[in-house]
């Protein structure tokens, strides 16, 4: 994860070399390249949970769990006070691994993963403001279901009678 408003970079998350995970949490600046420690784990963390910044927050959302369960959560992690559990509202999607997220604005999209039901292709978006999910219809070209997959999100601004904006998002 980056945060662009500080130029700083998120290393959290993954497996050491003995294939346990890894709890630590780092942060590079961009501006010196110093490393920094934080004195919080990742114990929330869960695998095959993404991740993507809001503000000077990071936000997560699903994964499995220790104990193979999957996790419909969302955490949100700050400097100061470290992980704690979101409550939101709306049509969430269900507890998956595996899945795909990007942010645009003030909006987190979610795409497919591996659910109870098997892989799918659903897409959800979070509003980050008022934390309310919202899941958007399947149409006729949507791309197959799947895991592990680049989800990646940019504007592209049209002036027509009023400022348009259009999501491209890339599989």
């Amino acid at each position: 994860c980056i945060q662009p408003s500080k130029s700083l970079l998120y290393i959290l998350g993954g497996y050491k070399e003995d294939g346990k995970p890894n709890t630590n949490i780092y942060t590079q600046d961009l501006r010196s390249f110093v490393w920094t420690k934080y004195p919080f784990s990742s114990r929330t963390l869960k695998e095959g949970s993404s991740f993507c910044v809001h503000g000077s927050n990071i936000i997560q959302f699903g994964g499995r769990q220790k104990n193979g369960k999957l996790s419909a959560d969302l955490s949100v992690f700050t400097d100061r006070k470290g992980w704690a559990t979101m409550t939101t509202k709306g049509n969430a999607p269900e507890g998956r691994w595996k899945h795909s997220c990007c942010q645009v604005g003030i909006h987190m999209f979610v795409f497919g993963g591996i659910t109870d039901h098997g892989v799918c292709n659903d897409l959800y978006s979070l509003n980050l403001l008022s934390f309310t999910w919202t899941k958007h219809e399947e149409l006729a070209n949507s791309p197959s279901a799947r895991f592990d997959a680049l989800f990646i999100c940019m504007f592209i601004v049209r002036f027509d009678s009023w400022l348009k904006i259009n999501l491209l998002c890339s599989l």
